[in-house]
């Protein structure tokens, strides 16, 4: 980023320019910054690899709306583009269309069986519907192929809390706080599941955690409101 972003005025409609200063903005954390720098070659190359790009960071934005604009784009222009089914799967899950989402999902996994994240929002959209086994199903090929993914391992936790494998749960969480230990809702799980184990100890250690990085995040919030305490 320190040293392409300073060429970007000059070379403002260079496309290969603006395609390493985005995704270098992406991956050093600049969602924003950087989908716009990818969104400008989308539009004007009518790239359907590049709305593809465009659709999974605003999906990690947040941002259904847009996200689901730069789905629609590509399947228009591509719509047997590697990964596009997964990409608009993850989207209809995120606008709570379950049914539609896993049904898209399904046909990911029959075009690339190590599909990731395919496995990952399919195994959790399937927990949502409580079916715990096709969930569990999913989800232990996600863990397969990235042992070390916070989210699979919260969603696993999940179904095994679900199917009373209570210590199963509190092991994938403990992994999950230690790998995130920002990340507020698996604390909050863990907290529980200490007290229902029988280790109080650590479940008021663990609501203490819970009640700092809930006060944080309300700190953050009025801050980005322009409230100050």
């Amino acid at each position: 980023v320190a040293a392409v972003n300073p060429l970007e005025k000059t070379y403002s409609t260079n496309r290969d320019l603006l395609f390493v200063l985005g995704m270098s903005m992406i991956r050093a954390g600049q969602l924003s910054e950087g989908v716009q720098r990818i969104q400008k070659i989308a539009e004007s190359s009518n790239a359907a690899d590049m709305y593809l790009i465009v659709a999974r960071t605003y999906l990690q934005l947040s941002d259904h709306e847009r996200a689901g604009v730069a789905v629609q784009a590509a399947m228009r222009l591509k719509p047997d583009l590697p990964g596009l089914l997964t990409v608009r799967g993850m989207w209809m899950e995120k606008i709570g269309d379950h049914e539609g989402a896993a049904a898209i999902l399904e046909k990911a996994l029959v075009e690339n069986t190590d599909d990731f994240q395919a496995h990952l929002h399919l195994g959790a959209i399937r927990y949502v519907q409580r079916d715990l086994p096709a969930a569990r199903k999913h989800l232990t090929r996600a863990l397969q192929l990235d042992s070390i993914s916070p989210l699979a391992r919260y969603e696993m936790a999940l179904v095994e809390r679900a199917e009373g494998n209570l210590q199963a749960a509190v092991a994938h969480l403990e992994e999950v706080v230690k790998g995130t230990p920002k990340w507020l809702q698996p604390h909050i799980e863990l907290a529980a599941l200490y007290y229902r184990v029988k280790r109080p100890a650590d479940g008021a250690r663990e609501r203490a955690i819970v009640d700092k990085l809930s006060s944080e995040e309300h700190t953050q919030e009025l801050e980005s409101l322009g409230i100050k305490q």
